[in-house]
């Protein structure tokens, strides 16, 4: 038998394998799946020992026009969603350090959301925020970790010793605009501890935890069923769309970084699977 022949049967049969695999995925997600998208519905916990953050530098767009995040100030009223202007009720601070040549941790290494990474002018220049911090998508809050497709959006490319994160929270959880792109507010389901500045808070506001509304769903992958699930959303979509919506925004960001490189200025290396 040719190398050829060998060749080919080979691709044949997994071919095969990955046929059958999407038609029991589909037959399987409707007893798996009760709910008809991935944690619809449901609204993030997040514990502050991860950033939900911009990092220093971060333009953010108020009344008086862009300002680097680091430099706004109680009563200053940014931009939201909704299209009104909100107060700044506090700026949450956090410094993480590393030593010279060690890594950081993937909790905390800032995520860069290229120039032109959502759609032409957004972001309008590079923008680094934490990796649980949520883009506001098509009705949904979904944590930039999930988004990452190492060519438009990449972690890993953050080469300073110093890391200065910074959340602006305002009487609600809202959506505000940081180089244009729609991002959560602070909401605070458990403390302010674990920013350097809660004593401030506390002197401000108090001990007791006001508890937010999601401005939106918060989608994201909690458990390794999670995992599973969408695992198998995804190989079911070769034969029906079973996408869930994390699923269906990074295909759209991903498709529009193959763009911005077969029309020039980017490398390609492998989207992120």
């Amino acid at each position: 038998m040719s190398t050829h022949q060998d060749l080919s049967e080979g691709r044949n049969r997994r071919h095969f394998v990955r046929i059958a695999a999407a038609f029991t995925a589909t037959a399987a997600l409707p007893i798996i799946l009760r709910d008809n998208a991935v944690a619809a519905g449901r609204h993030s916990d997040p514990e502050l020992c991860e950033p939900l953050c911009l990092l220093r530098g971060a333009q953010v767009q108020t009344w008086r026009g862009d300002v680097p995040v680091e430099a706004l100030e109680r009563g200053d009223r940014v931009q939201t969603d909704a299209g009104a202007f909100k107060t700044v009720k506090w700026i949450g601070r956090k410094v993480y350090r590393r030593a010279p040549g060690a890594a950081w941790p993937a909790s905390v290494d800032p995520v860069r959301i290229m120039r032109s990474a959502i759609e032409p002018g957004v972001p309008s220049r590079d923008l680094f925020i934490s990796p649980e911090h949520a883009l506001f998508l098509s009705g949904n809050l979904i944590p930039v970790k999930h988004l990452i497709n190492g060519i438009t959006i990449a972690q890993g490319v953050h080469d300073s010793d110093v890391i200065e994160y910074f959340h602006v929270e305002c009487e609600a959880h809202e959506v505000i605009f940081a180089e244009g792109v729609a991002v959560e507010t602070l909401r605070v389901t458990t403390s302010y501890e674990a920013f350097g500045n809660f004593a401030e808070h506390a002197r401000l506001f108090g001990d007791k935890q006001v508890q937010m509304e999601s401005y939106a769903p918060v989608l994201g992958y909690w458990s390794a069923r999670d995992d599973a699930i969408a695992l198998l959303r995804q190989a079911a979509s070769m034969c029906v769309d079973m996408r869930d919506p994390i699923q269906i925004a990074y295909d759209r960001l991903a498709d529009r970084a193959r763009l911005m490189v077969r029309s020039g200025g980017l490398s390609s290396p492998a989207l992120h699977a």
